[in-house]
This record gives structure tokens, sequence and C-alpha cells, in this order.
């Protein structure tokens, strides 16, 4: 049950910082360049998964499952 709550307010608080990210750069480009401001929040998140898991994928068929990928 702790788990679970805890895994839970993990995602709300995700969900939160993640949000005042996006809240952010509009912020700072206005309303006019909004959506650009969106696309590159997105992007980055994205981009930033992805690097993660590849690099992590490569450590684990290199080194195997533990510990290394998990120092990443």
């Amino acid at each position: 049950g702790w788990i679970v709550a805890a895994n839970a307010l993990l995602g709300i608080n995700q969900g939160l910082a993640w949000s005042m990210t996006v809240i952010m750069k509009v912020d700072l480009v206005g309303p006019k360049s909004r959506g650009l401001a969106v696309g590159l929040n997105e992007f980055a998140g994205y981009l930033a998964v992805g690097v993660t898991a590849y690099l992590t994928g490569y450590l684990a068929s290199r080194y195997g499952l533990r510990p290394v990928p998990i120092y990443l």
C-alpha cells in the first residue's frame, strides 16, 4: 500500500512539475509563441527520455542488468 501511495504522489508531483515548465516557457516567450514553447518543451522531454533509454539499454547489454544501468 505504501508503494502504491508513494507512486501516486510521485506521479502527481511529476505532472505538476512538467506543467510548471510549460507555463514558465510560455511566460518567457509570450502568448504569440505559445505553440513553439510547448513544442520545444515536449521535444526536450522526449529527447531526454529517448537518449536515457538508449544509454541504459547499451549499458545493460554491455555490462549486464545490475548495477551499471542504474548508475545513469
